[in-house]
């Protein structure tokens, strides 16, 4: 009996060809060329151990190789386990990571890379921008710059310069730009 037949005496009455090579394949008959693999029946199972998911939300002047330092979790290994998920965000410059945790020691967790996503940001040059920038001030003092919100918080300080200052605050900017977009 030829594999034609076999095909034609398992076909569903009225189905797609699609339908009848899914039906086939899923019997064990496929033609020469069109076998395409699929997971095997009974391979999908229940993980046996739990694995963690955590997020942080970190400083603005950390970057996504800092993250990857075993040190950098220093403070927070202890609270880590093997195979824990992180999602790293660092709202200011608009960017978050995926990382997975691999080892963990007393005091360092070796960490890798899963996937890294840079936020798009709207254009700082509108208007809008400009008028919120203005209501933020930026001042000098003994311990460096800081930046105060329109409430008259202080929401960073120890700033080394007026520049730096000023790109805190249009990072800070373009960030609720990009949210209300």
């Amino acid at each position: 009996m030829s594999t034609e037949k076999k095909t034609k005496s398992n076909a569903v009455p009225g189905a797609s060809s699609d339908q009848e090579n899914a039906l086939a394949v899923s019997k064990g008959i496929a033609a020469a060329g069109d076998y395409k693999p699929v997971a095997k029946p009974g391979s999908l199972k229940l993980a046996e151990q739990t694995i963690n998911a955590h997020a942080v939300l970190i400083d603005v002047d950390v970057t996504p190789d800092d993250i990857l330092r075993p040190e950098f979790w220093c403070h927070e290994a202890a609270k880590m386990t093997s195979l824990a998920l992180i999602t790293v965000i660092n709202r200011l410059k608009g960017w978050e990571a995926n990382i997975r945790v691999v080892e963990v020691g007393k005091g360092w967790a070796r960490v890798v890379l899963l996937s890294k996503t840079d936020w798009e940001t709207v254009s700082k040059d509108t208007a809008e921008v400009s008028r919120i920038k203005l209501q933020y001030k930026i001042q000098p003092r003994s311990d460096g710059w800081r930046v105060i919100d329109p409430s008259g918080q202080a929401i960073i300080s120890g700033l080394t310069s007026e520049n730096e200052a000023n790109k805190f605050v249009d990072d800070l900017l373009a960030t609720m730009n990009a949210k209300a977009a």
